[in-house]
């Protein structure tokens, strides 16, 4: 049975006073610390920046509260007053991870901030809240660059002012040195979502998942939602990820399924150049290769078989091919799915 969550507000204000939270600093106003009804706060998927798995991050996070219940000197939850909301009293800021799993635990109140600021302040608060004291996932790239787009959706940044995106990312990242904020920049600003004009098309997870879903009627995540006949356990992969959680969770289905179904992969490029393209996939494709020759590596050092005897036509795990990424004018330019060179390759 799990232990009831207790917070104090004093030993919060203690141990973790507002004014040593840089999450507070450009713009925002912190009015109070309160004990608040978790089922006023409403958290807006669509308005959350991190598209990362946190499966592993939920984990750790149930376990932190079930084996320490609260601890005064992490960071509340962070929300906003919403008066005009005819069902919640306060919009989530920062903490829906948190918020999630202590619903799930049954917890019916939680210790929160409640701020104010300006529509562009509380976005950027959005990205940067995620304490440290507590198991977190810290916000990659594709989560910046999806949360700018977002932004720039409801019109609060000009996504053509590179000033104006630099303010914007510094206060996103403050702990971040400005040689990697202006390398974040340049990569929000020539990513497709943002700038139209971009001759690369950048995928964020979601949209390279939806793609295999829609666009080549497969299914994602090794899950046969699809019910598809015959069934593949399919996976799409950008190329700044090791594949370790593919590779272990392809080989756990693979074998549950009674090895019957291929885990095939597909690819696809994170931070692509037009002049680079065909060079980013062949070394997508080197990263891939040298993962089976781990394998195989491991599988001769655990059996004592010569790695040459290794039958690798029963390796289970295999790359298909490239999602399309040249654009003009807008429009991608290549088929639905493409080789290292771009030339279409059958999807059946």
């Amino acid at each position: 049975m799990n232990k009831r969550i207790k917070c104090d507000v004093n030993a919060s204000l203690r141990y973790c006073p507002p004014s040593s939270m840089t999450e507070y600093d450009n713009g925002i106003i912190h009015k109070a610390r309160k004990i608040l009804p978790l089922n006023k706060i409403l958290f807006d998927v669509n308005n959350q920046p991190r598209q990362t798995d946190k499966g592993n991050q939920a984990q750790d996070l149930m376990e932190s509260f079930q084996e320490h219940c609260w601890l005064p000197q992490c960071p509340p939850m962070i929300v906003r007053e919403i008066p005009e909301h005819p069902e919640y009293d306060y919009e989530g800021i920062g903490g829906h991870t948190r918020h999630d799993l202590l619903t799930i635990m049954g917890e019916k109140h939680f210790i929160c901030d409640i701020v104010d600021g300006s529509p562009l302040a509380i976005e950027a608060l959005r990205a940067r809240s995620n304490p440290t004291a507590l198991p977190s996932t810290p916000m990659t790239d594709g989560d910046f660059i999806s949360h700018t787009k977002n932004v720039i959706d409801k019109e609060l940044l000009d996504p053509t002012n590179r000033k104006e995106m630099s303010v914007w990312v510094s206060k996103m990242t403050p702990t971040v040195g400005k040689r990697k904020q202006d390398i974040l920049v340049s990569k929000i600003m020539n990513n497709s979502q943002i700038n139209p004009n971009v001759k690369v098309k950048t995928y964020t997870t979601n949209e390279a998942n939806e793609y295999l879903e829609n666009e080549l009627s497969r299914n994602s995540k090794g899950d046969n939602k699809k019910n598809l006949t015959p069934f593949y356990l399919d996976y799409v992969k950008p190329s700044n990820s090791s594949g370790k959680n593919i590779f272990w969770d392809g080989f756990t289905k693979y074998f549950k399924y009674d090895c019957n179904y291929p885990v095939n992969v597909f690819g696809y490029i994170n931070n692509p150049t037009h002049a680079g393209l065909n060079s980013q996939r062949v070394d997508y494709l080197k990263n891939f290769e040298n993962t089976q020759q781990t394998f195989f590596k491991m599988v001769s050092y655990m059996t004592g078989i010569d790695i040459k005897k290794i039958n690798s036509e029963r390796y289970p795990i295999r790359f298909v091919g490239f999602l399309p990424q040249r654009l003009k004018d807008g429009k991608l330019t290549e088929g639905k799915l493409v080789d290292v060179n771009g030339k279409t390759i059958s999807t059946s």
